[in-house]
């Protein structure tokens, strides 16, 4: 009788342990579990309130812009008001609560702090600390951007007297390009690569063969003296464009490099910080001026 209950003690403690270690198991598991999914939140939460705060700057005008670049006292405040077309910015991302603080100058005292307060029984408190520079190049020694049949990219050459070669990745494009002066003159242009398969289609392009590591296709093109602007179209295909000057140190500014970096606070103390940039061009004319103006005559 002894030896069965010495059976039984002995089962009851195996049986204890197993369900202790499964216990322990399925509670790590869970932790675990929940540790990801509240980092994830996290990180979503702070790059939401970072793209908050490019949204915010994209709507507004240059002038504002400008005085972020100035490195003037910027008026904040603009940042609460409605965009241009009358619909309320507020509580565009997914993620963040509605509504918001009211934006304020930043410590330092040029730069804009857009704020997103928790809402209901939220102890988080996110915001977006916003700014903005010219910039010339966003690449070390060229400008790139990406560029869809059927639109038009204008590049800025207001006092540029260097010489610009223009790359492209894609074979199966083709290139055309007009550059302008401030007397209504205009000088066409375009170019293909030597592989490029719709060669019976055209006429009036020039070929090359030539590129780089990045690019298949790169040219030097031909600029009406005193050209202000340049417009670049792709046909047939899209293609990821660089456009190479000549004098990087004379190169005109070309738009505006906006920065905003999304903290999240609980209880006034950080806890995640996600920086963003993104390049928003000088204003210009669409692509559908150019059927406007420059429908008769040949490509040169």
């Amino acid at each position: 009788m002894k030896k069965q209950k010495g059976q039984t003690l002995l089962f009851v403690v195996v049986a204890v342990t197993i369900a202790l270690a499964v216990g322990v198991s399925v509670s790590t598991r869970t932790l675990n579990l929940s540790r990801r999914i509240t980092r994830t939140d996290t990180a979503q939460r702070v790059l939401a309130a970072a793209e908050g705060g490019v949204e915010r700057l994209l709507v507004q005008p240059e002038s504002f812009l400008e005085s972020l670049e100035e490195g003037t006292i910027p008026d904040c405040t603009v940042l609460d008001r409605q965009d241009m077309m009358g619909d309320d910015v507020k509580g565009m991302k997914d993620g963040m609560p509605d509504g918001m603080g009211d934006s304020k100058l930043s410590p330092e005292g040029d730069s804009c702090v857009v704020s997103f307060p928790p809402s209901g029984t939220d102890k988080i408190t996110a915001e977006a600390v916003v700014d903005a520079e010219k910039f010339s190049l966003n690449s070390d020694d060229h400008y790139w951007f990406n560029l869809e049949p059927g639109f038009v990219k204008e590049v800025n050459l207001e006092s540029y007297t260097g010489s610009i070669d223009i790359c492209w990745n894609n074979t199966d494009t083709a290139i055309y390009h007009s550059s302008y002066n401030d007397s209504c003159g205009v000088e066409k242009g375009g170019s293909v690569h030597s592989a490029f398969p719709n060669f019976s289609d055209i006429s009036g392009f020039d070929e090359t063969a030539s590129g780089n590591d990045e690019y298949s296709a790169c040219e030097t093109i031909s600029l009406i003296s005193g050209a202000e602007g340049l417009r670049i179209r792709v046909l047939y295909d899209s293609a990821k464009i660089g456009v190479y000057p000549s004098d990087i140190d004379s190169f005109p500014f070309q738009g505006y490099k906006i920065t905003s970096k999304g903290k999240l606070s609980v209880d006034n103390e950080i806890v995640d910080v996600k920086t963003i940039y993104v390049y928003k061009s000088f204003s210009y004319a669409p692509a559908f001026f150019d059927y406007g103006l420059y429908t008769t005559g040949s490509i040169n």
